[in-house]
């Protein structure tokens, strides 16, 4: 069976690098033949900067040492993030970490928090990661094997890199790598996808397409004509602008993502052992780009000759990511935004529907049906869950700030999960699907940590705060 990947950058060559290893392993031949086409006229966005834990175990399913990946990758741990001036200004913050001590059965943590005082923060009194994270230390030591650790974790890479090295290492395990940009599509009387054309004449045939063109989504968008859903009702933000920090003083590496608030959305501060990644992800509706850029420069102290990067996006997904023929993974199939790191993670959920689906067959719709159902649930999970950082604050000093705590900016299915817990503290049997990835206990360190409880529970400290006075 023939794959063929159009476009590369992480989504690309993550995608070639697990399909090679889920469907060929080591066998020879292979039973699966896959060519990346790679554009050498477009660049790749490469600001992909952050993960989830879920990256460990991708890379080892492709199987390559963490220490390779770390060291081509200019990579370093990630094991949290901390958010500053979300829940008002003043320099308030708490931390998301991966880690969480918790029962099996009923988890009672939540609502033992709620009733205490709460001077404590809560992340810190159910998981040692936040101690562990904000002393600068690493999430495992140097006996441990590849991608165990003592806690959880994850990395902040260079994209780029990261995209090279998947690229280097998928050409020297035998997939086909043709640097051109595509031309034309032939289409079937029935709709599949038969062939790409390239710039130099070649005629590249599939009996599988994968469209990793990221936004201008090639091959699912144009081709398909599959429809995009968008987001933007709840999500407002919709351009970031980027820029890279030399430094030199590898001590000062945070194993974290640092999120900070700002006038029309917030910025991240990322730090790689080359460098670190700042950006500043805001609502053009509220900010122009230069507005965007100079509060970035003055926030992170940025001199002139800095240079950036100016991006745009939506924020939703394509209403169909398999049609016929044709699969879309990654930007080509949808995003968030930054905020919670969902991008690679999107990548990596897609491919490993793909494997599991994969039609060895030939016939495709019973796949198509499952894979864009799944990838639909899990962009609305993300979606609910994204949502819940801009939903709770409690800031009104911006129009931004002031426009994202409207009920209207609120999901239905947000809305009845808030109903819910203003009644009963979050639990796992409020969440139905064993595959998503955001579970009660993430809820619980936003819920809690941006000063949520339920009504009930806020009157009655209230009323105990009156009865002091």
């Amino acid at each position: 069976m023939k794959v063929v990947i159009v476009g590369g950058g992480s989504a690309g060559w993550m995608t070639a690098a697990l399909l090679d290893a889920g469907l060929n392993g080591k066998t020879i031949p292979k039973s699966v033949d896959i060519t990346l086409i790679e554009s050498a006229n477009i660049g790749r966005i490469g600001v992909g900067e952050a993960t989830i834990p879920t990256m460990r175990r991708t890379l080892q399913r492709i199987g390559v040492s963490e220490a390779q990946f770390m060291k081509s990758s200019d990579a370093s741990f990630k094991q949290a993030i901390k958010f500053v001036d979300w829940a008002h200004e003043g320099g308030h913050e708490y931390i998301h970490p991966f880690d969480r001590i918790g029962s099996k059965a009923r988890d009672l943590n939540g609502l033992r928090w709620l009733k205490s005082d709460r001077s404590a923060p809560f992340a810190s009194t159910v998981s040692a990661q936040p101690a562990l994270a904000m002393a600068g230390l690493a999430p495992k030591n140097l006996e441990q094997k590849d991608y165990e650790g003592v806690v959880s974790y994850a990395y902040h890479m260079d994209a780029e890199k990261f995209a090279g090295f998947l690229c280097e290492l998928c050409v020297s395990r035998g997939v086909r790598h043709i640097v051109d940009d595509v031309t034309g599509v032939e289409v079937t009387a029935r709709g599949d996808i038969r062939s790409v054309s390239t710039g130099d004449g070649q005629v590249i045939t599939g009996d599988l397409f994968i469209d990793c063109t990221g936004f201008a989504r090639r091959l699912i968008g144009e081709v398909m004509g599959s429809e995009f859903e968008s987001f933007g009702q709840w999500l407002l933000c919709d351009r970031a602008v980027a820029a890279q920090v030399t430094t030199e003083d590898t001590a000062e590496i945070k194993p974290f993502t640092t999120s900070t608030a700002l006038s029309a959305g917030w910025c991240w501060d990322i730090g790689l052992t080359s460098r670190r990644g700042v950006g500043y992800v805001y609502s053009s509706t509220f900010l122009s780009e230069d507005e965007a850029e100079l509060e970035l420069r003055k926030f992170q102290n940025l001199s002139d000759e800095t240079p950036v990067r100016h991006l745009k996006f939506q924020s939703g997904k394509m209403k169909d990511q398999w049609v016929n023929n044709c699969v879309a993974i990654g930007l080509s199939a949808g995003f968030l935004e930054p905020l919670e790191s969902t991008g690679l993670f999107m990548v990596e959920e897609g491919v490993d529907y793909l494997l599991e689906l994969f039609p060895r067959f030939g016939e495709m719709s019973a796949s198509a049906e499952v894979f864009n159902r799944k990838m639909t649930e899990r962009y609305k999970e993300c979606l609910d869950f994204i949502n819940l950082h801009y939903c709770l604050t409690q800031r009104r000093d911006t129009p931004f700030w002031r426009e994202v705590a409207k009920p209207d900016r609120i999901t239905d299915s947000l809305k009845q999960l808030l109903d819910k817990w203003d009644q009963k503290p979050p639990s796992r049997l409020d969440f139905t699907d064993s595959t998503q990835l955001f579970s009660y206990v993430n809820y619980e360190y936003i819920l809690f940590g941006m000063n949520w409880a339920p009504r009930p529970m806020l009157a009655s400290t209230h009323d105990a705060k009156a009865m002091e006075l």
